[in-house]
């Protein structure tokens, strides 16, 4: 493994260690969840750096939508 990875490696390969458990281990239902709440996480960070890059600043209700899924929370 390359010990210079950039920030954005080191978490896919934190997330596909965790997915190579979880496979192992987890139901389908616990596998879909996952997927599904992670594919939130990277669109919302996506989100998140956009609107970082283009100096848009959120409102209140936009901002808590997009971070509970960037905190890893989904409610």
């Amino acid at each position: 493994m390359n010990l210079t990875l950039s920030y954005s490696d080191r978490r896919f390969y934190l997330n596909l260690s965790f997915w190579r458990r979880c496979i192992k281990d987890c139901g389908p239902g616990a596998q879909a969840r996952f997927r599904e709440t992670m594919g939130l996480f990277f669109e919302a960070v996506n989100i998140q750096a956009k609107a970082r890059d283009s100096g848009e600043i959120p409102t209140l209700e936009s901002y808590i939508d997009i971070r509970r899924d960037t905190s890893g929370t989904c409610l």
